[in-house]
């Protein structure tokens, strides 16, 4: 359990160990699993974000979604940004839509046999109104970048609005391009 009120180094520290524990336990289960955690620290007014294979952090800032995290893939960073916007076939290249096509697989993840998981670490100052997004692959590989952050913009319960529009996608399988069944899952967090 962390206070609010820890040192941010304290805070990363706590985070690692967390996910290391995890990191083994899901090893010992015979599992893999990916994630995204972040931790708010008041005194620093700042978000701490860790995250292991493609689960994603966002941060919606003046009307402009970013993606903080990087997914532990074997595309390159380009490749993945040309994916994530990418509303049919015709707009990847050949090489691109292969690997749209083996998009899931990933490079670490919590439970693989590489040792100690093998996580990032990201730092990203509080501003007021910004809206923090968190979400597994089922939201992002669904959704365009383009349409997660409409939906974030549209405001209300923004949680249920993505993954009821990922699902909605996701039940498209064979008719629509990024239409991929799985996890569905978001947290949002608006700083006030």
């Amino acid at each position: 359990k962390l206070s609010p009120n820890v040192s941010g180094r304290q805070t990363l520290e706590r985070l690692e160990e967390a996910l290391e524990k995890a990191h083994v336990e899901v090893r010992k289960a015979g599992g893999q699993t990916t994630a995204v955690v972040l931790k708010i620290v008041r005194p620093e007014n700042t978000a701490y974000i860790l995250n292991i294979g493609d689960s994603r952090a966002y941060v919606m800032r003046d009307s402009v979604l970013n993606q903080i995290t990087r997914d532990h893939s074997r595309s390159s960073p380009d490749v993945l940004e040309k994916i994530n916007n990418a509303q049919s076939e015709k707009d990847l290249t050949e090489r691109e839509l292969a690997d749209f096509e083996l998009r899931n697989l990933v490079t670490a993840s919590l439970g693989d046999k590489s040792g100690s998981a093998n996580f990032d670490t990201y730092k990203e100052q509080l501003l007021l109104g910004d809206v923090f997004l968190l979400t597994s692959d089922g939201v992002h590989d669904n959704l365009t970048t383009a349409e997660i952050a409409e939906v974030v913009r549209a405001g209300g319960d923004v949680a249920r609005a993505l993954v009821e529009k990922a699902k909605a996608r996701a039940s498209l399988k064979g008719q629509h391009f990024r239409a991929k069944p799985d996890d569905i899952s978001a947290i949002v967090m608006e700083v006030r």
